[in-house]
């Protein structure tokens, strides 16, 4: 079977992307979930790609653009990716560093990954 139109190609991509995550293929991953975004703007399914910009950030260590695309996804109109939104900002807002005190937080994030399944 064939994808047949731009949101079915973004729904293959938004799964290959999650594979290529696992894998431990960042850098590739986040280039597929930008394409989503860029193609089907204001679109449920590039909120969804954009939390997983976010979830692909966060598994990678780099919490701070992590934090700054879920800041904006807080306010999604998908309630589903706001609360995920919600959930991850807040879990690296309570676990980041204080003054160079080591929190664990990179530690979580792979503990995290090798069971990121969804």
């Amino acid at each position: 079977m064939y994808a047949n139109s731009k949101f079915d190609k973004a729904r293959i991509k938004l799964k290959l992307g999650d594979v290529l995550v696992f894998t431990g293929k960042f850098n590739t991953a986040l280039i597929y979930f930008s394409q989503i975004q860029t193609q089907l703007k204001n679109h449920e399914l590039a909120q969804e790609a954009r939390f997983k910009v976010a979830q692909t950030s966060y598994f990678k260590g780099d919490f701070d653009w992590a934090k700054a695309q879920l800041k904006i996804l807080k306010s999604a109109t998908t309630q589903l990716i706001a609360n995920d939104a919600v959930a991850l900002y807040l879990k690296i807002s309570d676990n980041e560093p204080v003054d160079s005190i080591p929190s664990g937080l990179k530690q979580l994030a792979k503990a995290e990954l090798s069971s990121f399944s969804k």
